[in-house]
């Protein structure tokens, strides 16, 4: 009897030194498993906070692998424990935590304990992606170009100007620019809306302070691709009548930022009221890039006209290359093509990969890009693409299992295990 009370009592001391839930010191534990037969390394891992710590409301937060088989140099705790770098992402404005994002590898099957802790002040940690949209200031648009600019800002929101066009100068390399450690991206944020590549020789962020001529190859890389009229590497398209259509018009056109974070980023767009093939459709795109990783993902939820619609994306034609290669894995159609197609006549692969449940088909006879046609399920499409430059300062080896590894990561990701 006396060794039950004592241990109420302890159990009322220890609750009665607890802290409140999503004060510093509280910890959440969970697990996470790796669905795939497959190794794999920088495994993105996406957890909800209403999943794995519904009681927090705020992003001060440190997040610890759990490993009770070995202690090493970096670990807390007395072992057994070590940091990872994360990040708490609030993606609807609320002000509160929507999503924990980290990297992580995984042996086949494998199923890993983590415990995220609130603390007093959340840990920085070196930023390995960033995305940005810089635009002139203090000027004026006059016939077509943006006229004396006293300066140039970042913006996390901006609605296009209705009398942006392509060359106005008003947008800093003419749009929106996304970047990992190994590859970035642009899209021309106007009636274009094609999407671009640089080529990165160093694993720096630097696309935010180019000042050079950026299509000559530099110590930091190089803008790698020419798009010309073709869709460039995975812009959005509608196909009608073998025809092409890029989302070229709208009522209104609003850039955010959602995430600029040191593990990933992501953009939206609202394209609102794209008048395409007779149809009026509003697409709403969200652009996403991770750490160590050169693929992107681009989600799109449609409203409006768009159940008669058939949409495309595709690999721009190069006269060094003469076919798409294709094939299946993971439950998606990839095609990719490979050769001295980068603009300064060096190595470079391309790829797009478009899961099943979306219909994929190849589709012959464009004349300037090579062509994967889809079709939205339930007002909504995702898909990827992802590409490797000769000079890039981790060259790809085999870019088909690069796809195989995009493929598999993308219909088969990390899956979160709670344990409250």
């Amino acid at each position: 009897m006396n060794l039950i009370l004592t241990a109420l009592i302890l159990g009322l001391a220890a609750c009665g030194e607890r802290s409140e839930p999503g004060e510093p010191g509280e910890s959440y534990r969970f697990s996470v498993v790796n669905p795939l037969n497959e190794t794999v390394s920088n495994a993105p891992v996406t957890a909800r906070f209403s999943e794995i710590a519904p009681s927090l409301d705020h992003c001060n937060v440190q997040l610890f692998f759990v490993d009770g088989e070995s202690v090493d140099a970096g670990s807390v705790d007395g072992g057994g424990m070590r940091e990872l770098p994360s990040q708490c992402d609030d993606l609807t404005g609320s002000g509160e935590p929507d999503e924990l994002f980290f990297l992580a590898d995984f042996d086949a099957r494998q199923t890993l304990d983590f415990e995220l802790r609130a603390v007093a002040e959340r840990p920085a940690y070196a930023p390995r992606t960033q995305a940005f949209l810089q635009v002139m200031t203090g000027g004026y648009f006059e016939d077509g170009e943006y006229l004396n600019a006293t300066g140039m800002e970042k913006v996390t929101r901006q609605e296009v100007p209705d009398e942006h066009e392509p060359g106005s100068g008003w947008a800093y390399m003419d749009g929106p620019v996304w970047e990992s450690d190994l590859v970035g991206y642009r899209f021309y944020l106007d009636s274009r809306n094609r999407i671009d590549i640089f080529g990165k020789s160093m694993p720096d962020l630097v696309l935010d302070t180019i000042t050079q001529n950026y299509h000559q190859i530099h110590p930091w890389g190089t803008d790698v691709l020419v798009v010309g009229p073709s869709l460039g590497l995975g812009s959005f398209a509608a196909l009608h009548d073998n025809e092409v259509q890029v989302i070229d018009n709208w009522s209104t056109n609003l850039y955010e930022l959602v995430v600029d974070g040191p593990l990933r980023s992501i953009i939206r767009m609202t394209h609102n009221d794209w008048e395409v093939s007779g149809q009026v459709v509003t697409v709403v795109r969200e652009i996403e890039i991770h750490a160590s990783h050169r693929h992107t993902e681009e989600r799109f939820y449609l409203t409006g006209d768009y159940e008669n619609l058939t949409f495309a994306t595709g690999i721009a034609k190069h006269d060094a290359v003469d076919r798409m290669h294709t094939g299946t894995h993971a439950e998606s159609l990839y095609g990719w093509t490979s050769g001295k197609q980068a603009d300064q006549g060096d190595g470079l692969d391309m790829g797009v990969i478009v899961p099943e449940k979306y219909h994929p088909q190849v589709q012959e006879g464009d004349p300037h890009t090579y062509l994967i046609s889809f079709q939205a399920s339930e007002g909504e499409v995702a898909y990827r693409y992802t590409s490797a430059w000769e000079l890039d300062h981790e060259p790809v080896e085999d870019f088909e299992a690069h796809l195989h590894e995009a493929a598999a990561m993308f219909n088969n990701p990390p899956r979160v295990l709670a344990d409250h």
